[in-house]
């Protein structure tokens, strides 16, 4: 089979075949290799790659490929064949992508350097346009992007320990690490006609971020090192050039695979460095690409976190092509592509620059606002016209008292809910989800989410049902494990998943609150009074309904024991609303309780038959004079500084309704009790916690009444 990817070999680059043909026939298995290897096989040299030279061994019954370094001076592993051939020969066991390894040769009398020979995977390698025969639509284009996003987030999820590759890991340190390294490889590659990235790199220096918990990463993943399946080339089968793999931050691999992507916004200069097919339409962006990553892994990264490293990408991609660079200007290779590398480097140069420009000029919200979220911070807001209720209120039926407080192990413990064994679940802001024991205050962590936990839902077989923030509604098992289930909904992406109810059936019902605003700033949503809340229920075989749009700020969730209601809270009207399942009204809403006298939230249904309301914080009088004015009003309120913008009153404050009738039954309140912002509520057996969003503990309150 012919390769359009292979040529005659360069005369720099030629090595002595018989050599090498004698070598295998005396040390390689044939029935690994899966070729006789009883002959001298045809060579044909790779045109891709700028570090290891790779080489195509054609004999009669099939193809192998070599790998060896190049002539001149090498640095750190980027040419170690031996350590790439182990690695390969390790990850075969676990990852289907790695090319299944023949020999490797350590003896450089053989062809002057070590060299390693895989099977050759048959396919087509997109390179700065798909391949010769390779003509894709703008969907299939869209699918081999993700398919090849994946590809990373699979190779990031492998076990390095099962792998036999934990002693890759050197600990803590890595981004230090590897910010010292590149910096040191570029300074002793630099020529004098390139810039010293004096700036770029003290700019690395200073704003590294914390390491991360460490996977298995390729740092050198891109298009032109993945082979497509010739049946369906929006599929990758084989994943190539492992030299530089090793153990440590996921998202440096992930951002050095972006230094190469090149999107058709780029300017003209930088789109003549392009070596994959980034620019096709249908090919994510690369902000795209990191929010996909992010959604898949759970991995959640700030638009400060990212702008640093995207820095580094860039830096790093610029030190490779500065060290081809200074071998072609050393007359150590001849190959004519290597001609614009000096041109790259100062290109690379300058769009350090930009992004590190950028990233100063982040606003705080803006800086610590996730990747790629449609999720508003602080900007301005819309305003839509509301005329609120006159607020009635009748004040406290007793005091709030807290009895105990159990520690989280972290904060923002937003949802609380008590499972069949009386433990008290919770979701933290590190992503966790927690169990604690309401008498002991003995913790036991449930797992990650990665992301931001917010409503819980504890289920009968031990799983805990999850809206998450970040990644939309999950399941966690009770090993840890996460599933998710919903990440779309009518085609747009899930956005501040609020709560969740199951049925024993499998339907579970979500809300979502708001599709403009993040968890840190929903207070635009009030300021705005946008009502995009949502109502969502997924069957048990997957399909995804929206049951109810156009709510204001849809929060707590609760479904009556006999499955005929769901009763939901919707914050921003002050109002808690029925909506029918089964019955002769099946499909209707109406308020079961209106014009609270402040912002409800999550909500549960106690063992003593009562629906228990969080209550937030107090309607505030400005903003309901406010509502029904023209929203310039507003507009210029939100606008101002927020130490001088209407605080809310702090308080700590639930209630307790009727279900049937929405009677008020308890109202309980404190403004000294060292607790505010209240989230959440439960009560079982008379034993009532609450938690907050801005609070550390959950707490246990004193029995109403007492």
């Amino acid at each position: 089979m012919s390769s359009p990817d292979a040529r005659p070999v360069r005369a720099e680059d030629a090595f002595d075949v018989a050599a090498v043909a004698a070598w295998l026939a005396g040390h390689a298995d044939p029935a690994r290799a899966g070729v006789d290897l009883t002959g001298v096989p045809e060579v044909r040299q790779f045109s891709g790659g700028v570090s290891n030279l790779t080489y195509l061994l054609r004999y009669p019954d099939g193809d192998l490929v070599l790998r060896r370094p190049p002539r001149g001076e090498h640095t750190g592993t980027a040419h170690d064949v031996a350590r790439e051939y182990r690695v390969q020969e390790a990850l075969g066991r676990v990852l289907p992508h790695v090319p299944r390894t023949v020999a490797l040769c350590e003896d450089t009398t053989v062809v002057g350097t070590p060299f390693s020979v895989v099977r050759r995977v048959e396919g087509p390698i997109p390179r700065r346009d798909l391949p010769p025969g390779v003509d894709l639509t703008r969907e299939q284009v869209a699918d081999l992007c993700r398919n090849v996003v994946d590809l990373l987030v699979d190779l990031h999820a492998v076990d390095v320990r099962a792998a036999g590759l934990a002693d890759l890991d050197r600990g803590p340190g890595y981004v230090r690490r590897q910010v010292e390294g590149w910096t040191q490889r570029y300074r002793r590659a630099r020529t004098r006609d390139v810039p010293s990235f004096a700036r770029v790199t003290a700019w690395l220096a200073e704003h590294q971020p914390a390491d991360r918990p460490h996977t298995l990463v390729h740092n050198d993943f891109r298009f032109d090192n993945v082979v497509l399946d010739p049946a369906d080339p929006t599929r990758p089968v084989a994943l190539l050039d492992w030299e530089m793999a090793t153990v440590g931050d996921p998202l440096m691999d992930l951002a050095g695979a972006l230094g190469y992507w090149i999107q058709a916004d780029d300017g003209p200069l930088m789109r003549r460095l392009s070596r994959q097919p980034t620019t096709l339409p249908g090919m994510m962006t690369r902000e795209q690409v990191v929010a996909h990553y992010s959604a898949r892994t759970g991995q959640r990264v700030t638009n400060a976190e990212w702008a640093w490293y995207e820095v580094f990408g860039l830096f790093r991609v610029a030190v490779i092509a500065q060290q081809v660079w200074a071998r072609y200007r050393a007359g150590q290779t001849t190959n004519p592509a290597f001609r614009s590398f000096g041109l790259a480097v100062r290109l690379l140069e300058r769009r350090c620059r930009q992004v590190v420009r950028r990233a100063g000029r982040l606003t705080p919200d803006r800086a610590a606002a996730q990747v790629g979220s449609p999720l508003l911070t602080r900007r301005r807001i819309r305003p839509r016209r509301w005329t609120p209720p006159a607020l009635d209120d009748p004040g406290p039926t007793a005091p709030l008292r807290i009895a105990r407080r159990l520690p989280t192990g972290d904060s923002g413990p937003e949802d609380v809910l008590v499972d069949d064994a009386g433990l008290v679940v919770t979701g933290l802001r590190d992503g966790s989800v927690v169990r604690l024991d309401p008498v002991t205050g003995a913790r036991t962590v449930v797992g990650r989410t990665g992301g931001r936990p917010l409503g819980v839902e504890p289920c009968a077989d031990g799983s805990v049902l999850v809206c998450d923030h970040d990644r939309g509604l999950l399941r966690m098992g009770p090993d840890g494990a996460v599933e998710v289930l919903v990440t779309e909904v009518d085609g747009e992406p899930v956005t501040f998943a609020s709560n969740v109810v199951a049925a024993p059936d499998g339907t579970v019902w979500f809300t979502t609150s708001t599709s403009r605003w993040d968890v840190e700033h929903h207070l635009g949503d009030f300021f705005e009074h946008s009502a995009t809340g949502r109502l969502v229920r997924r069957d048990p075989d997957g399909t995804v309904t929206t049951v109810l749009s156009g709510l204001g700020f849809a929060n707590g969730l609760v479904r009556t024991p006999d499955g005929s209601s769901l009763l939901l809270a919707e914050t921003s009207r002050y109002r808690v609303l029925r909506h029918r399942l089964t019955g002769p009204g099946a499909g209707t809403t109406e308020p079961l309780v209106d014009n609270l006298p402040g912002f409800p939230d999550n909500a549960s249904l106690g063992s003593d038959g009562l629906l228990w309301v969080a209550i937030a914080a107090p309607r505030n009088a400005l903003l309901d004079r406010l509502l029904p004015l023209p929203g310039v009003l507003r507009l210029l309120l939100w606008n101002v500084p927020e130490r001088v913008r209407p605080e809310a009153t702090p308080i700590a404050w639930v209630m307790a309704f009727d279900p049937a009738d929405g009677r008020r039954v308890h109202d309980l309140r404190a403004t000294d009790a060292g607790y505010g912002f209240v989230t959440a509520v439960a009560e079982r057996d008379g034993t009532v916690v609450v938690s907050g969003l801005h609070e550390d503990d959950v707490a246990v309150l004193e029995p109403p009444g007492r």
